[in-house]
């Protein structure tokens, strides 16, 4: 019968051996709640020494808050002998305060009774701490997805604005209230100089922030974002600390499209009174090219002039009666004027330096006008000037003048491309076309030296050319005013001989095949 005993004591020797090796606090206590036994960890973590924790001493380490519901549970465990599991805190010596949790054990004797209980506390403040910290850092993070998701959806807004203030305001304005707390009653507005744009709920309200847009340090406008109702001050009256970072990126942001778009819109002005002048350049070389063959044709009706004014002289100085004759021959000196006018006012027409303007025009129209111009030139130089005009083409809404300096100037390509070309073969083709998707199509067709080989890659390259006197911009700017209207150049090599240059321009936008 001793040993038994002895085996009992024995193991209750190891352990308590074995609990003060644990980094656990340990203590055990008998059915009714006296603790007879703590390990040293838990003295450490509670302050209180063996002898003080003894019997109840134990229950002074709960914090005084949370002391009630803890014995609550522990006598309901007890009463049923079951297992206890909690978390509380216990307020140690020096009055620091730490989380413990606990699991506790029944413990029962050789005939299956409760002897009482084997109680472990871990110490989880750290723990408790980390995790606190994470769930303020989730929050963090998840008002910088916010914002980083705020200012992304700005950004996709200005790739897909197609440059457009208008367009970037108005949908940011919609994408502020999702990215702020109470995103159901909240509203924005957004006002750069007299652009204003407002969230569909958007009303003045008290509780509301704002930021200054400024472009190039001067302000132009504000971000306004307000909640509809009330809410428990923040770290900015209602606001969190994020969600001003937000509101003040926001305003930089925009302040920042603005200045772009602005910098992209000057330089698009230059560019285009840049483009003005040099296509004015061009139409002035290609005059000056013409020059003798103008001068030629404006001759022409001079010296009719001189003849029949020289007639009439005579007439009246032999006083003769021949009113019928002098009334004839002042009216071929009308005609003879409006002739050379024509010619002047046509040259005044291409020449002149004026602002583009498009309008409403048929392309068969400008053609049959420059080829006024153009046969001058091709009569000069023994070419023939053919036109093979398709009917019924659409409408063009283009600058017209700039379309003639196109057809000329292409004419006059052909003209100089067949200096070495036999007079039976010297003819200038001008057709229009319409093609199988709706743009009108032109063509100006030579029989003459053609395109050098390995020139094709430079030929619409500024200042290239085949001629020993020319300025190589004909062909760049003719490309760069199509371009501008919506349509593309290009060139084929004929068969027999020479080139074809083709363009095509777009029908009037508002044109459903009938005019």
């Amino acid at each position: 019968m001793q040993k038994p005993r002895l085996a009992s004591r024995v193991l209750e020797k190891s352990l308590h051996e074995l609990t003060e090796l644990i980094p656990v606090g340990i203590f055990r206590t008998d059915t009714s709640g006296h603790c007879v036994y703590v390990n040293e960890r838990w003295s450490q973590l509670t302050g209180l020494s063996r002898e003080e924790a003894s019997g109840y001493g134990w229950i002074r380490a709960l914090h005084a808050d949370d002391r009630r519901s803890v014995l609550r549970g522990w006598r309901e465990a007890a009463q049923q002998a079951k297992e206890f599991a909690d978390e509380y805190r216990i307020r140690c010596r020096d009055g620091a305060l730490r989380t413990v949790s606990t699991r506790a054990l029944p413990l029962f004797d050789e005939s299956g009774e409760p002897a009482g209980y084997i109680v472990a506390h871990a110490d989880v403040t750290e723990r408790q701490q980390t995790e606190a910290a994470l769930r303020v850092l989730a929050q963090k993070l998840s008002e910088r997805v916010k914002e980083l998701d705020c200012l992304i959806g700005i950004s996709r807004i200005v790739d897909h604005s197609g440059g457009s203030l208008d367009n970037i305001l108005r949908e940011t304005v919609k994408l502020l209230p999702p990215s702020w707390q109470y995103s159901d009653i909240t509203c924005a507005r957004i006002v750069i100089d007299d652009l204003e744009f407002k969230s569909d709920n958007y009303e003045a309200t008290a509780w509301r922030q704002t930021a200054e847009i400024s472009v190039h340090e001067k302000p132009v406008g504000l971000v306004e974002v307000g909640y509809l109702e009330e809410r428990p001050e923040r770290d900015d009256g209602p606001f969190l600390a994020e969600e001003r970072r937000v509101i003040d990126a926001v305003a930089v942001f925009l302040g920042r499209i603005a200045e772009r778009l602005q910098a992209e819109r000057l330089v698009v002005e230059r560019e285009q009174e840049l483009r003005e002048r040099l296509t004015h350049l061009t139409r002035v070389s290609v005059m000056g090219e013409m020059a003798s063959s103008i001068a030629h044709e404006i001759n022409q009706p001079l010296s009719a002039i001189a003849t029949y004014s020289d007639a009439c002289r005579r007439l009246l100085e032999a006083d003769a009666e021949e009113i019928p004759e002098i009334q004839e021959v002042l009216g071929r000196i009308n005609q003879e004027a409006l002739r050379a006018g024509e010619i002047v006012h046509r040259l005044r027409d291409l020449v002149r330096r004026r602002e583009g303007k498009r309008l409403d025009c048929k392309i068969n129209q400008l053609i049959v006008a420059v080829e006024r111009l153009a046969s001058v030139d091709a009569r000069l130089h023994d070419v023939r000037l053919r036109l093979d005009l398709a009917p019924s083409l659409p409408p063009l809404h283009a600058d017209p003048i700039q379309i003639q300096q196109v057809v000329l100037n292409l004419i006059r390509n052909g003209i100089d491309a067949m200096t070495d070309t036999d007079q039976e073969h010297r003819e200038v083709i001008v057709r229009t076309a319409l093609q199988d998707e709706g743009d009108v199509e032109v063509s100006v067709t030579d029989s003459g030296c053609g395109i050098p080989e390995g020139s094709e890659q430079q030929l619409f390259e500024p200042f290239f050319t085949t001629k020993e006197d020319g300025l190589g911009m004909g062909l760049s700017v003719s490309r760069s005013i199509i371009a501008a209207h919506g349509g593309r150049m290009w060139f084929t090599r004929n068969l027999e001989r020479g080139a074809t240059f083709f363009f095509t321009l777009p029908p009037r936008p508002e044109y459903h095949g009938q005019e």
